[in-house]
Protein backbone atom coordinates (compact mmCIF):
# COMPACT_ATOMS: atom_id res chain seq x y z
CA UNK A 1 0.00 0.00 0.00
CA UNK A 2 1.34 3.07 -1.01
CA UNK A 3 1.64 6.43 0.81
CA UNK A 4 -0.69 8.21 -1.71
CA UNK A 5 -3.56 5.76 -1.95
CA UNK A 6 -3.85 5.78 2.19
CA UNK A 7 -4.32 9.44 2.22
CA UNK A 8 -6.84 9.48 -0.45
CA UNK A 9 -8.30 6.68 0.87
CA UNK A 10 -8.38 8.42 4.84
CA UNK A 11 -9.94 11.70 2.30
CA UNK A 12 -12.48 9.61 1.00
CA UNK A 13 -13.79 8.43 4.01
CA UNK A 14 -13.63 11.91 5.89
CA UNK A 15 -16.15 12.55 2.72
CA UNK A 16 -18.18 10.32 3.64
CA UNK A 17 -18.24 10.90 7.32
CA UNK A 18 -18.49 14.74 6.65
CA UNK A 19 -21.65 13.86 3.41
CA UNK A 20 -23.93 11.81 6.25
CA UNK A 21 -23.07 14.74 8.83
CA UNK A 22 -24.45 17.71 6.23
CA UNK A 23 -27.44 15.48 5.17
CA UNK A 24 -28.30 14.87 8.77
CA UNK A 25 -27.85 18.23 9.60
CA UNK A 26 -29.95 19.68 6.46
CA UNK A 27 -32.93 17.31 7.53
CA UNK A 28 -32.88 18.46 11.05
CA UNK A 29 -32.63 22.40 10.39
CA UNK A 30 -35.10 21.94 7.86
CA UNK A 31 -37.30 19.98 10.14
CA UNK A 32 -37.04 22.61 12.65
CA UNK A 33 -37.59 25.57 10.39
CA UNK A 34 -40.27 23.88 7.65
CA UNK A 35 -42.02 21.24 9.70
CA UNK A 36 -44.93 22.12 7.46
CA UNK A 37 -43.28 21.56 4.21
CA UNK A 38 -41.69 17.98 5.43
CA UNK A 39 -45.51 17.45 6.51
CA UNK A 40 -46.63 18.13 3.22
CA UNK A 41 -43.96 16.23 0.87
CA UNK A 42 -44.88 12.95 3.10
CA UNK A 43 -48.31 12.92 3.11
CA UNK A 44 -47.62 13.36 -0.88
CA UNK A 45 -45.52 10.46 -0.99
CA UNK A 46 -47.82 8.63 1.26
CA UNK A 47 -50.27 9.04 -1.06
CA UNK A 48 -48.77 8.50 -4.13
CA UNK A 49 -47.00 4.64 -2.63
CA UNK A 50 -50.54 3.97 -1.54
CA UNK A 51 -50.79 1.57 -3.94
CA UNK A 52 -47.94 -0.99 -3.97
CA UNK A 53 -45.52 -2.03 -6.69
CA UNK A 54 -47.04 -5.49 -7.02
CA UNK A 55 -50.33 -3.80 -8.42
CA UNK A 56 -49.03 -1.81 -11.08
CA UNK A 57 -52.43 -0.85 -13.08
CA UNK A 58 -53.36 0.27 -9.49
CA UNK A 59 -50.49 2.12 -8.47
CA UNK A 60 -50.12 3.78 -11.77
CA UNK A 61 -53.55 5.11 -11.30
CA UNK A 62 -52.68 6.38 -8.09
CA UNK A 63 -49.63 8.17 -9.29
CA UNK A 64 -51.61 10.05 -12.39
CA UNK A 65 -54.33 10.99 -9.32
CA UNK A 66 -51.38 12.51 -7.18
CA UNK A 67 -49.79 13.95 -10.18
CA UNK A 68 -53.27 15.71 -11.00
CA UNK A 69 -53.73 17.09 -7.47
CA UNK A 70 -50.06 18.47 -7.20
CA UNK A 71 -50.66 20.36 -10.57
CA UNK A 72 -54.18 21.86 -8.99
CA UNK A 73 -51.88 23.03 -5.72
CA UNK A 74 -48.71 24.38 -6.33
CA UNK A 75 -47.51 24.87 -3.00
CA UNK A 76 -47.99 21.18 -1.90
CA UNK A 77 -46.13 21.05 -5.38
CA UNK A 78 -43.26 23.26 -4.60
CA UNK A 79 -42.87 21.42 -0.74
CA UNK A 80 -42.71 17.89 -2.59
CA UNK A 81 -40.46 18.91 -5.65
CA UNK A 82 -38.15 20.50 -2.69
CA UNK A 83 -38.43 17.76 -0.38
CA UNK A 84 -37.64 15.13 -3.28
CA UNK A 85 -34.54 17.13 -5.10
CA UNK A 86 -33.04 17.59 -1.36
CA UNK A 87 -33.05 13.70 -0.89
CA UNK A 88 -32.00 12.91 -4.07
CA UNK A 89 -29.11 15.43 -3.70
CA UNK A 90 -27.92 14.15 -0.73
CA UNK A 91 -28.37 10.76 -1.87
CA UNK A 92 -26.21 11.40 -4.61
CA UNK A 93 -23.74 13.04 -2.66
CA UNK A 94 -24.01 9.80 -0.21
CA UNK A 95 -23.41 7.14 -2.93
CA UNK A 96 -20.66 9.00 -4.48
CA UNK A 97 -18.24 9.10 -1.48
CA UNK A 98 -19.85 5.53 -0.41
CA UNK A 99 -18.42 4.51 -4.14
CA UNK A 100 -15.17 6.35 -3.91
CA UNK A 101 -14.27 4.76 -0.73
CA UNK A 102 -15.52 1.45 -1.62
CA UNK A 103 -13.35 1.73 -4.87
CA UNK A 104 -10.20 2.48 -3.07
CA UNK A 105 -10.29 -0.11 -0.94
CA UNK A 106 -10.67 -2.64 -3.20
CA UNK A 107 -7.61 -1.38 -4.79
CA UNK A 108 -5.85 -0.93 -1.29
CA UNK A 109 -6.71 -4.87 -0.84
CA UNK A 110 -5.94 -5.84 -4.56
Amino acid sequence: MSMGWSWTLIAALITMGGTVLQALSAFAEMREQDMEVLRTAVIVRDLRDEKGWWRPIASFRQRRLVRTLLASSPVEKTAYDRVNRMLTSWSLLATASFMATVGLLLDVWA
